[in-house]
């Protein structure tokens, strides 16, 4: 996740325990259906075994891509549930 967004949810308490409830639940394994890129930010459609698909942004950094909140919305409990 990019920092602005890890900020956030730390200081809602959240993010750390969110993490922690996926972890618990052992490897996430994610289908991707479409992959749109364009220079700094690119939009997948994922789901895995128990949800429906989400978009997932991811924002590049550097010579990483990292996960962002899609549409306004944080995808990782989308894609738990």
């Amino acid at each position: 996740m990019d920092s602005a967004v890890i900020a956030a949810q730390d200081r809602a308490g959240s993010c750390e325990s969110e993490l922690e409830v996926l972890m618990g639940e052992g490897p996430m394994r994610l289908s991707v259906s479409r992959v749109s890129v364009r220079s700094d930010l690119a939009t997948a459609t994922v789901s895995t075994a128990h949800s429906a698909a989400v978009p997932v942004d991811l924002v590049r950094d550097g010579r990483r891509w990292l996960l962002s909140f899609s549409q306004g919305q944080d995808p990782l409990p989308a894609l738990t549930s």
